[in-house]
């Protein structure tokens, strides 16, 4: 097959990929699902086929980047076995996200590991940067280019591989987080072509991270109204027990002296029921 067929095909499985992500975010407002979609069409080997992706999100006082979900096999073999069981089945990404949620009861190593991790935002290290100024940064700590002094120690522990690419994820609004990705199992490299689709991506993302924290925080607020309504609910049912039981006539009227409610020691003050008490004139029983 000729060689600009193939990149072809390869720019329209990216470029599908982009589409089912942009589908599915638009269907679920579930932040937990959005985010590991987006990580697993980055590491879907039928198309962007990266071997690992790490998300770090900023925190809400804004000033960690703390790592909340990784996407990746543990080792080369797995690796191996994915890309082998995609190529042979070929699902679409949406069904392999569901055969991997089926099978994995527990979260994986990669997953654990970066919750464990946190960039502090005022860092002058090349993650915090990248953030900062909205760079995207293509890393070989090989080349020579950049140092290992230039990132968190824990962060290269974590990843355990040289070559890897810091994606922001920033909005008209703000920057919500980075995206790293890595290939440590095939070893290919990162690409400028790569790094362009990996913007669009990032531009999704953000989106999608956005609108579903604008989701969360509207939930909250209502679940607080809510509770507050409860307790104003419970306060005037309290307040109205105890005015119907005081052994006191009570009577409320509005400015044209109706009445307006009364409690049932009032009521036996003049011998009637509380409806046919209700909108009276006050002087016509007095």
């Amino acid at each position: 097959m000729p060689k600009i067929m193939i990149e072809g095909r390869a720019v329209l499985r990216k470029l599908n990929i982009l589409y089912q992500i942009s589908k599915y975010i638009s269907s679920t407002l579930d932040i937990d699902k959005v985010l590991r979609f987006i990580l697993t069409g980055v590491t879907f080997g039928n198309g962007f086929g990266y071997n690992r992706a790490h998300l770090f999100l900023v925190d809400r006082k804004n000033k960690y980047l703390s790592g909340r979900m990784a996407v990746g096999p543990e080792n080369a073999e797995d690796s191996a076995n994915i890309w082998e069981d995609i190529n042979e089945k070929d699902y679409s990404l949406e069904e392999f996200l569901e055969k991997q949620t089926g099978n994995k009861s527990v979260p994986s190593q990669l997953d654990k590991k970066i919750k464990e991790i946190k960039i502090p935002i005022s860092s002058d290290k090349l993650v915090a940067k990248s953030y900062k100024q909205n760079e995207i940064k293509n890393i070989d700590l090989d080349s020579g280019k950049y140092r290992k002094e230039d990132f968190e120690k824990k962060l290269l522990d974590y990843i355990d591989y040289p070559r890897f690419c810091i994606i922001p994820l920033s909005s008209f609004k703000n920057p919500v987080g980075i995206l790293i990705v890595d290939n440590k199992y095939n070893q290919r490299i990162i690409t400028q072509e790569d790094i362009n689709f990996l913007y669009m991506l990032s531009q999704q993302a953000t989106l999608a991270i956005d609108n579903a924290n604008a989701y969360q925080d509207l939930k909250k607020i209502i679940e607080k109204l809510v509770k507050v309504n409860e307790k104003i609910n419970y306060l005037k049912e309290y307040n109205e027990n105890i005015v119907e039981n005081i052994p006191i006539g009570i009577c409320v009227v509005n400015k044209e002296a109706l009445i307006r409610a009364c409690n049932s020691y009032f009521c036996r003050m003049f011998n009637k029921k509380k409806s046919a008490l209700r909108d009276l004139m006050w002087q016509s029983i007095s």
